[in-house]
Formats: structure tokens, C-alpha cells, sequence
């Protein structure tokens, strides 16, 4: 059974105070393959394979608000400055690489929260 209300104010428009629109989303997520590694992770390797080179399009070291990663959704944004210069000088231009979610190598920033390493990259 489909329940149908009835139709309410014969047409005319609703007394209040009206809403704006708003676009969410409006930016496309970066090109690539999408990596995601909690911190303290063992790593993982990135292979691109013979004759392909890894490109490193995008990168986040902290968390992101509202972001759900490694089992916690965050109210705020933290973020370590130098994560695309490191990713970068592990991995830019070469055919493999591994990757780890480390404090000690993006600075550990965001005190004691959990963090995680995301980034977008291609071959």
C-alpha cells in the first residue's frame, strides 16, 4: 500500500521563511587510485610496475572533518604541511614504493588523535 498524503495549502506557497540551495560536492575527487592507511599501519606498497612510473596527485596526512577513516568520523581538520613533499620523495617517478602512516615522517601533527594518511596517485 503507497501512502499518498494530501496536498496541503491548495497550491499556494507555504508561510516561513524560505531556504536557499546549497551545492555540496561541487569538487570532483582527485584522478587515480584512492589510498587510505590508518596511522601506525605497517605500509603498503604502491606498484606500478615495468615501464610505469607512480605520479602523486594528492595527498592528507591528519584527519578531514566529517571524514570517516579507520573507524572514526572527526568534527574538525588537522593537517601535516609537508605529506605531498614526502609522498612525492618516496614515490614520484618510480616503478614501486611503500608507504607508511608514520608520525615520524609527516611531523605528527594533531597531539594524541588518531590519524590517517590518504592520498590519490596513478601509474
Amino acid at each position: 500500500m503507497v501512502y499518498s498524503p494530501t496536498p496541503q495549502h491548495n497550491g499556494k506557497l507555504c508561510v516561513g521563511q524560505g531556504a536557499m540551495p546549497q551545492s555540496c560536492n561541487t569538487h570532483s575527487c582527485p584522478p587515480g587510485k584512492k589510498l587510505v592507511l590508518c596511522e601506525w599501519n605497517m605500509g603498503t606498497v604502491i606498484l606500478c610496475g615495468l615501464f610505469r612510473r607512480i605520479r602523486i596527485h594528492w595527498v592528507h596526512y591528519g584527519y578531514i572533518s566529517g571524514d570517516s577513516a579507520c573507524g572514526i568520523t572527526h568534527q574538525n581538520t588537522c593537517s601535516a604541511q609537508n605529506a605531498i613533499s614526502v609522498l612525492r620523495r618516496w614515490c614520484e617517478g618510480k616503478a614501486f614504493c611503500i608507504v607508511k602512516p608514520w608520525n615520524m615522517f609527516f611531523r605528527a601533527p594533531c597531539g594524541g588523535n588518531r590519524k590517517y594518511l590518504k592520498l590519490y596517485y596513478s601509474c
